[in-house]
């Protein structure tokens, strides 16, 4: 049996292929709100929440899986390593599923690439000005300092689990936008202009993921974007 772990908007094609094949499969989400907006269809196996290491190569051998299929976000490599570690272990075929990259110009005035959230925080301390987060609500830990200090909005899936990481994170109730996309950048543009945001951090998570809205409208307000690669 084939699993399909969804994270990115390749995931929808291929569950509509499987479907296509007649053959039951799982599909496995990180979130319970990530499994409802799975496709409903009696092929189609959903289940949700991280397993372990363990857990997965138990559940991989009971349920006879004999491919996975790998459409997690595109930042998501933890998660990546470990299926590919597990297959090779257990023989078993492993496919990738990867969503298109904007391409972003970096060479842009107004555009600044990073390795790592810490050296994103590191760059922002030295600046004033309002923040907007638009990375998900997993690593908004490491912006902490900033968060104390009433300068970061983040907007975030309306899930118990995103609005609980924010306000573990030090963010004030008030700065946390719980909104599920996608955003049109005159969208984007009218919430940077009522924040009063001076800068943007994102990653580039695929046209789909609406990073080229966000950065047009960054552009557009003469916000400065920070990227993380």
């Amino acid at each position: 049996m084939k699993i399909v772990y969804a994270g990115n908007s390749g995931a929808n094609e291929i569950i509509d292929q499987l479907i296509e094949q007649g053959e039951p499969f799982y599909v496995s989400t990180l979130t319970e709100y990530g499994a409802q907006s799975v496709k409903r269809h009696p092929l189609v196996q959903t289940i949700y929440g991280k397993m372990g290491d363990e857990g997965r190569r138990a559940f991989f051998i009971r349920k006879g899986i004999d491919e996975v299929i790998d459409a997690t976000h595109p930042y998501a490599r933890n998660i990546s390593e470990k299926l590919k570690g597990l297959c090779k272990e257990l023989g078993i075929v492993y496919r990738s599923v990867e969503r298109e990259q904007t391409g972003i110009n970096v060479s842009h005035k107004k555009i600044n690439t990073f390795e790592t959230y810490e050296q994103i925080v590191y760059y922002l301390e030295k600046t004033e000005g309002n923040i907007l987060l638009t990375i998900g609500s997993h690593s908004i830990e490491a912006f902490r300092s900033l968060c104390e200090k009433r300068r970061v909005y983040a907007r975030v899936l309306p899930t118990v689990e995103a609005l609980e990481k924010c306000q573990k994170s030090g963010l004030d109730p008030g700065h946390i936008i719980g909104m599920q996309g996608p955003f049109s950048q005159q969208f984007n543009e009218e919430l940077m202009e009522m924040l009063s945001i001076r800068y943007l951090v994102t990653k580039d998570s695929g046209k789909l993921g609406g990073v080229e809205e966000k950065v047009q409208a960054a552009m557009a307000k003469g916000c400065r974007v920070l990227v993380l690669q």
